[in-house]
């Protein structure tokens, strides 16, 4: 019977010689990288985005609730984003125009329900010509839809792209510092459902919008943002869904209240790449110092997410800022003790 002379060589001898070692690692070692990077966007697909959140560190032009007010801000060169206020109130062109008209949904700071800055005039001069960010703070519920149901019509014809400026839907959803057993102004569930429901509506033209949550807050209050406060609002968000139904999540905080306790917001800022924090001052509110911005900023720095915070503050020197601040803690102290007999 005839044998061959050619040595049979078994698949194990096959697969152990260095020729065939090196051929199966390159094959095998882009599968694996395949694999680890679908395992990765599997494990992170909680915070995946349609679109990006402007850069935090924008300039404000804040409480613009005057034709003057947003005038100086459109005409400020180093001005990228605008902040207003909405409730129901009255327009009128001078102190002499007539009142007790119907309420419509005006640009005003509370206790204010007059002024001569609509809201379609606002929408009609800071988003139209897509120069600006706007941040729509709202004070009252009614002018939630009607605001962005505008904004849909005033749009119409309109193309937005992604590099597009956001528009910012903002409110004091949860309770916080000092307003901890106050009843909400505008809760969270219905604040955020009507907005989705318009926002995700056929009408709309591509505006991208952003949610910007805050809890209803005082700066005289004792201490600072809980544990407790920062888990309730990630409930919301994950509830809703909202880092991937949104262009994204901005928390919004009174300063004082956060330098109080700056490591409250590190895990689910480090966790979510998605979501900033944007530190303000109230309007009325005294100038909040430097020093106290400057010690936010570095805790920020030093976890290496300080490009996820942002500030919309009126600041103040070191001597001024330490007489504003004797000034809140003083404050501080009469309203805390008149809240225990109240």
């Amino acid at each position: 019977m005839f044998q061959s002379s050619i040595p049979i060589i078994s698949f194990k001898e096959r697969i152990t010689s260095t020729a065939t070692k090196k051929k199966l690692l390159k094959s095998v070692v882009p599968i694996l990288l395949v694999c680890y990077l679908l395992f990765v966007l599997n494990s992170h697909s909680n915070i995946v985005m349609k679109y990006n959140l402007p850069n935090a560190t924008q300039k404000w032009a804040h409480s613009t609730v005057t034709k003057s007010k947003l005038q100086n801000a459109l005409e400020d060169p180093d001005v990228t984003s605008i902040e207003a206020d909405l409730l129901m109130g009255n327009v009128y062109k001078d102190s002499n125009s007539e009142k007790g008209l119907p309420l419509v949904p005006i640009m005003a700071h509370p206790p204010d329900k007059v002024s001569d800055l609509s809201m379609e005039k606002f929408i009609d001069l800071s988003l139209l010509p897509k120069k600006h960010h706007i941040k729509l703070d709202f004070k009252e519920f009614e002018t939630v839809s009607k605001t962005i149901q505008y904004i849909n019509q005033a749009t119409k014809g309109t193309s937005f792209s992604d590099d597009d400026p956001t528009v910012f839907l903002n409110a004091d959803i949860l309770p916080g510092p000092g307003k901890r057993n106050d009843p909400l102004t505008i809760e969270a569930d219905e604040f955020i459902e009507t907005c989705l429901q318009n926002i995700e509506s056929k009408n709309n033209n591509g505006v991208k919008y952003a949610f910007s949550l805050g809890w209803a807050t005082d700066p005289r209050a004792y201490s600072g943002y809980t544990n407790e406060d920062v888990d309730k609002m990630k409930e919301v968000i994950e509830h809703y869904k909202l880092l991937s139904r949104s262009k994204g999540v901005v928390l919004a905080v009174n300063a004082r209240n956060l330098y109080k306790r700056l490591d409250v917001f590190d895990d689910i800022l480090e966790d979510n790449s998605s979501i900033q924090v944007l530190a303000w001052t109230a309007t009325g509110e005294p100038p909040i110092s430097n020093y106290q911005v400057d010690k936010i900023h570095t805790h920020f720095k030093e976890l290496g997410i300080e490009k996820q915070l942002g500030f919309d503050c009126q600041t103040s020197g070191f001597i001024t800022g330490f007489i504003y601040e004797c000034a809140v803690v003083f404050a501080s102290i009469l309203w805390n003790i008149q809240k225990l007999f109240v």
